[in-house]
């Protein structure tokens, strides 16, 4: 079972230089984190709800040349002096800025930048703050952001893909080529199918890169449903094995009963319940998980 990512609080001293943030879930998760702010689909208030400015200075408690930075450009307190206050303190004086509309939260989260935020906040917690309109749960109120839902997804698994957070096969598997037959569009499918034949004539092998060139990220997240993507993919392929989602808690007798399929997003549909389910590789199912049975709306504790 994974446990909780342990990343670098800090990859310089407090008065050096910062470095680049390592390859793999540091890099992706800051990636992350910006993009849904770019896009919109989460706001500056929505990140101060998760990271109060209390959270925020305490985390920065080994870096007073940070929390100085910060004040100065939210309260106006001179930097030398700012740097000298208490993380207690210095968050006081942010809120206190904040309520009277010195600053705002847009200004704030300017001020921690992507590479911060990972150095310095709990993954988990970054990574709820990325989730939480819960976009493979259909939500009625999501329906107008749609298309930055779908340039999101990509983005996150492109992401992760680039990250090696997870290769071309597992992004295949968790979504299954019967699913991609059947959502796909054929013209699509036929240039697949040609070019499958034109390898098979050189006594060339089609890989599995090779369909995501013919067939960009974008393109397949246009066509196969968010539910498949955010639960077998994003949720089971990438953030449960990086250890992003909280560990389960024990499952009462009633959940216990709980029949998994259940929790699957094409559950009642039984002529498309293999196309995400099953694995040809003989590899237990993302449903084996409780993780992601919480992570689908299964019933939590």
């Amino acid at each position: 079972m994974p446990t909780k990512p342990q990343l670098p609080r800090s990859t310089a001293s407090a008065s050096g230089p910062d470095k680049e943030l390592a390859r793999g879930l540091p890099r992706f998760l800051s990636k992350v984190v910006e993009h849904a702010l770019q896009t919109g689909l989460r706001k500056p208030e929505d990140f101060l709800r998760h990271f109060s400015t209390r959270t925020i200075m305490r985390s920065l408690a080994a870096e007073p040349e940070r929390r100085g930075r910060i004040l100065e450009a939210t309260t106006g307190l001179r930097s030398l002096i700012a740097s000298k206050k208490s993380p207690e303190s210095s968050a006081e004086d942010m809120q206190i800025a904040l309520d009277e509309r010195l600053t705002d939260p847009a200004t704030v989260v300017s001020l921690f930048t992507p590479d911060d935020r990972v150095r310095f906040l709990d993954p988990q917690m970054l990574w709820a703050f990325v989730i939480e309109p819960g976009y493979g749960a259909g939500s009625v109120e999501l329906g107008e952001q749609i298309p930055e839902i779908r340039e999101h997804t990509a983005f996150i698994i492109e992401n992760a893909l680039e990250q090696g957070l997870i290769n071309h096969h597992d992004v295949i598997s968790a979504i299954s080529i019967n699913t991609l037959v059947d959502r796909l569009p054929r013209s699509e499918l036929a240039s697949v199918f040609e070019r499958v034949l034109e390898e098979g004539r050189e006594g060339l092998a089609f890989t599995e890169e090779m369909l995501f060139q013919m067939i960009p990220m974008p393109v397949i997240v246009a066509h196969v449903p968010l539910a498949t993507l955010w639960n077998w993919v994003i949720d089971a392929k990438i953030a449960i094995p990086a250890g992003l989602m909280p560990e389960p808690t024990p499952l009462s007798e009633d959940e216990a009963l709980f029949d998994e399929r259940e929790a699957h997003p094409d559950a009642g549909h039984p002529s498309k319940d293999v196309t995400v389910i099953i694995e040809s590789d003989g590899e237990s199912t993302p449903a084996d998980d409780p993780r992601l049975l919480r992570s689908m709306g299964g019933r939590s504790a």
